[in-house]
């Protein structure tokens, strides 16, 4: 699946290893009523070009801030990436809007920390620094606006390209209609050997066959490679029959999601437990699905695996029950939740990776015609190699939003300001978590225990 990502950068002078939340939230109350501490000789901060008057930092019209907590979500509309600040940096930022020069703000945080005025300078100019390199200031003396590439530019050209013959599907191929969240498709197979192979993925998704469809599916054989044609273009290809069932699986859900009313689709697994969702967003590799299956084992309900559908005005998670995909590794620890893992069939997909798709039963699933229902609570899970790793720690919103756009989302039109907004407001008081785990057993207990 591709997603764009929104790289969140951490602006973090040194000054971040001195905080105290009661200081630094002294100098903030200080800063915000526009107290204009009595400058002291002889820490006038230099600019890049030697000027030594008092700085005033100007920050460039396309970027909004967004308070969480005591931190700030920063998005350049231009370059439509999302930036978090720490304490101290938000601090910093708030009394350069209020109108104070960078040597006020300098005085209080010193007065408040107790660092010496010369180490505040210091700090403060590698957190300018990191706003000018980020292109978060606007031109002025000694801060150069550094041009920046938008957020899609570093996304891998598709090398998938085919531009070979396309035969025509089988005149007597076979037919397979499904349906994922507002789409159905009508899917045509060569023979029953690709069949046999997708269905499992489907079954719990088939509709009839007289059923009104909205997109064409048709897996071809030409030469020595399959096709995957979506209307008549080219999507995908491979060159081994245990690679179709990925291709299938990640452009059909892609194609639903396109043609959903959703605000957002995030990389990410939920589950149902209790009555209670948990969104559970994490980069590829975190033991995310894992955690998602033995969930579904031990009593959860499946809302989705490996896209969350969130939709607008207000956020609400849209259940997509697609089958889990489990890698290798995982196989031997969902035996004791899914015994008959062993017999599912094995699939090649295009990163080399062999997966076995569970398809749990239609009652341990939130059925797709539900209504879209609210997000309980944020987990960010990762598997870790310490055997004592358990629990949960609660991390702030502000850290949760990171997260939750590292861990990959794409969203149906451009990222705005109203859009961001709507994303602080949502996750402003929702409670966010990261888990560490290496016990999958203590994990499932760890959030059926936050739950409950």
């Amino acid at each position: 699946m591709n997603f764009r990502y929104a790289p969140t950068s951490w602006l973090r002078g040194n000054l971040a290893k001195a905080n105290k939340k009661n200081t630094l939230a002294i100098a903030g109350r200080v800063l915000l009523s526009h107290f204009s501490y009595e400058q002291k000789p002889g820490f006038i901060l230099e600019t890049d070009n030697g000027n030594s008057a008092p700085t005033h930092l100007k920050f460039s019209p396309n970027v909004h801030s967004y308070s969480i907590g005591d931190e700030l979500i920063l998005f350049d509309d231009s370059a439509k990436q999302l930036f978090r600040t720490n304490p101290t940096a938000t601090i910093i930022w708030k009394g350069c809007q209020a109108g104070l020069s960078l040597e006020e703000i300098i005085a209080v945080l010193s007065e408040a920390t107790g660092t010496a005025v010369e180490q505040i300078s210091e700090d403060v100019k590698d957190i300018i620094s990191h706003w000018r390199e980020m292109g978060l200031l606007h031109e002025s003396p000694g801060l150069t606006v550094i041009e920046r590439q938008s957020a899609d530019a570093d996304q891998p050209e598709n090398n998938l390209a085919y531009n070979g013959p396309v035969p025509p599907p089988a005149s007597n191929g076979l037919e397979y209609r499904f349906r994922i969240i507002d789409t159905c498709f009508h899917l045509s197979v060569p023979t029953e050997k690709e069949l046999h192979l997708v269905t499992p993925l489907l079954d719990h998704l088939s509709v009839s066959n007289d059923t009104a469809f909205d997109e064409r599916l048709y897996i071809v054989h030409a030469a020595d490679r399959y096709l995957l044609l979506h209307n008549t273009k080219v999507v995908d290809w491979c060159f081994h029959i245990s690679e179709i069932a990925p291709i299938l699986h990640g452009h059909s859900l892609m194609i639903a999601y396109e043609m959903s009313h959703c605000l957002f689709g995030v990389h990410a697994a939920s589950v149902l437990c209790g009555g209670k969702s948990v969104l559970l967003p994490a980069l590829a590799g975190s033991g995310k699905s894992t955690l998602t299956a033995a969930l579904v084992g031990s009593g959860a309900f499946l809302c989705a695996d490996d896209m969350v559908l969130l939709t607008p005005s207000p956020i609400r998670m849209r259940p997509v029950p697609v089958v889990i995909g489990l890698k290798s590794g995982s196989w031997d620890l969902l035996a004791p939740y899914h015994p008959h893992i062993a017999s599912l069939p094995i699939h090649l997909r295009a990163d080399d990776k062999h997966v076995r798709y569970l398809a749990p039963p239609v009652d341990a699933m939130v059925s797709m015609t539900s209504q879209p229902f609210p997000v309980d609570a944020i987990v960010i899970p990762k598997f870790v190699n310490d055997p004592n790793a358990v629990g949960l720690k609660e991390i702030s919103p502000a850290d949760g939003l990171c997260r939750l756009t590292e861990a990959g989302f794409d969203i149906h039109d451009e990222m705005t300001p109203a859009c961001v907004k709507e994303l602080v407001d949502w996750i402003t008081n929702l409670p966010c978590y990261e888990m560490h785990f290496n016990k999958l057993d203590k994990a499932v207990s760890a959030i059926l225990k936050l739950v409950s």
